[in-house]
């Protein structure tokens, strides 16, 4: 269905939290119907709290897919496993299609869509379209023991409940889908709610946004991750290696590229080399980037849906970059192209590469996570671009004049050094708008800043030395003369500056809070689930809690069949003997 057309009828839930007891009741009608394992569920029950006993007020939220106007899960999904319906408006996945990306997780910002690490696929709601076909509600309506739960079309709500407003204490902002979901709650909302998990946020009432998300009260028992590199580990650290990798080739060859275009070279017999490495190095971030997929098999269909998914594009674009990276290394051996195509093959391939991270920038300007819509995204993947890139082809033109004898070509030597630098102090200063910026924002925002500078403030502030550091070495390594000095130079350099953009890379994965609804106090909630790994609960799979395959932990399989107790036989009395 194109996004632009109305559907039909567009059917919509309908909430009425004051009714809601928490009872679990549509979750587990949900759960049974569709035959869902323990560790996921397409309906979640959290709630919000405020008070202290005996003045104690808490409102539950049922939340699944809101089958929403404008669903980003379709546009974000490289594969094309969802599709929206123009008779009912529902949106639905196809398991079978996906392969396991979960860039539909990042984007949703109400956590709809669920990742089963054991089967390796994204599923979510499915609007429960055979019941309604023959005229029945959902099995979670159906199932709500409160009346807390309706189900019908969306312009109809209005006739049917005294309520239909479209937000509630706890919900993220309406405006990034519009989500098919009405709320009613009859009674008086207190000021102020809080979450019963570990995500450190608050809803304030604000005149114009009803309940905003704000940071939570510190407690004073923030934890902070101790300054190891074991600590930066996450699911994402595939993707860490893979963007920096990319983007690190990229900027080498560009600068390759431009050295040419000016009769420079590393030296005799070096640039053969030096793409054969930029080869391999791509190869691998290519390849861990795919076997971080949940069905990597199915890599072939991550260019599914061009004309809506960056992912599609930015696939698209840093393969065909490697495909022409492997032409030019090919030439570099052979010679078989004149000068002329030669150069236009270099340059060809430098556009793919800025397109393909140009489109990197834009998988991650994501409305649901506020830490990374920003324009500090952009600053920060192209800054990765114009240091690691540069700096790699500054050391090789230093060590190939060594190597040679022949002396440190100031002119490019003075180019590649100075665009390093100008790059590290101009990320330094754009690091420091963002957190202004996200203090401001608050919310998520503000929520991301302030697990970075206290959940992970000892690796903030190494960053920043480092920073400062290779700010140095940079300005000194600009004002060599000495080729041995120039080299010793560029390779401290690049070293550092490799060590910095890992710990800014993994930061930016571990420290970003996204959009999503509040949790249980014991059930999905990514703290207790933490902590159910952590202490060995998570092992009884009726807890419902999923293994973190990316950190080692082992697939829960299901349990076998327990044979029945052998009844013994019950001795007769002594007086009926």
């Amino acid at each position: 269905m194109s996004l632009t057309m109305m559907p039909e009828r567009q059917g919509a839930f309908h909430f009425t939290a004051s009714n809601c007891i928490g009872c679990h009741s549509c979750e587990a009608a949900c759960s049974e119907k569709n035959g869902l394992p323990p560790h996921v569920a397409w309906r979640k029950v959290g709630f919000v709290e405020t008070g202290t006993f005996p003045d104690y007020r808490r409102i539950n939220i049922s939340m699944a897919c809101n089958h929403c106007d404008d669903p980003v899960c379709l546009k974000g999904c490289p594969t094309r496993a969802y599709v929206k319906y123009e008779d009912t408006g529902a949106v639905i996945q196809d398991s079978m299609v996906c392969f396991g990306c979960q860039y539909c997780t990042w984007v949703c910002p109400y956590g709809a869509p669920v990742f089963d690490p054991l089967a390796g696929t994204v599923s979510k709601c499915n609007f429960c379209v055979d019941r309604q076909i023959v005229g029945l509600k959902p099995a979670c309506v159906e199932a709500c023991l409160g009346h807390a739960l309706d189900f019908g079309p969306r312009e109809r709500l209005g006739e049917t409940h005294d309520q239909v407003a479209r937000s509630i204490p706890g919900f993220p902002t309406p405006d990034i889908t519009r989500p098919n979901v009405r709320f009613a709650f009859h009674g008086e909302l207190a000021d102020g709610y809080g979450r019963p998990d570990t995500m450190n946020l608050a809803y304030h009432a604000n005149t114009s946004a009803g309940h905003a998300p704000r940071v939570a009260a510190p407690s004073g028992t923030e934890k902070q991750a101790p300054l190891a590199w074991k600590s930066l580990r996450s699911s994402e650290s595939p993707l860490v290696a893979f963007t920096l990798i990319a983007q690190g080739v990229v900027g080498s060859f560009a600068a390759l590229t431009g050295l040419g275009a000016v009769n420079v070279a590393p030296a005799p017999g070096l640039t053969t080399p030096l793409l054969t490495l930029m080869c391999a190095l791509l190869g691998y971030g290519l390849f861990t980037s795919t076997m971080h997929l949940g069905r990597p098999r199915y890599f072939y269909r991550a260019m599914n849906n061009l004309r809506y998914s960056w992912v599609s594009r930015e696939i698209l674009f840093v393969g065909g970059f490697m495909t022409l990276l492997l032409a030019c290394t090919g030439n570099a051996f052979t010679g078989l192209l004149a000068p002329p195509l030669s150069t236009a093959l270099g340059w060809a391939t430098v556009l793919f590469g800025v397109t393909g991270i140009y489109c990197m920038v834009h998988v991650y300007r994501i409305p649901a996570r506020p830490f990374w819509d920003h324009m500090h995204t952009n600053i920060a993947f192209f800054k990765s671009t114009l240091l690691l890139g540069p700096l790699a082809v500054a050391l090789a033109l230093a060590a190939g004049a060594a190597l040679s004898g022949l002396p440190l070509p100031h002119a490019p030597w003075l180019a590649l050094t100075s665009i390093a630098l100008a790059a590290t102090l101009f990320g330094c200063a754009a690091s420091r708008a963002h957190g202004q910026d996200m203090a401001r924002a608050g919310g998520e925002a503000e929520a991301s800043l302030d697990r970075l500078t206290k959940t992970y403030g000892n690796f903030q502030r190494l960053r920043q030395w480092m920073g400062v550091a290779l700010a140095g070495v940079l300005a000194g390594a600009s004002m060599a003369d000495s080729t041995p000095l120039a080299a010793a130079l560029a390779g401290g350099a690049l070293v550092l500056a490799m060590a910095g953009e890992v710990v800014e890379r993994s930061l930016f994965y571990l420290v970003v809070v996204p959009t999503t609804m509040p949790g249980a106090l014991f059930l999905k909630n990514a703290g207790f689930e933490q902590l159910a790994r952590d202490t060995g609960l998570a092992e009884d799979r009726h807890v419902g809690v999923a293994p973190d395959l990316h950190h080692g932990d082992p697939p829960k399989l299901p349990e076998p069949p327990r044979p029945a107790p052998a009844i013994a036989p019950v001795p007769e009395p002594e007086a009926a003997r």
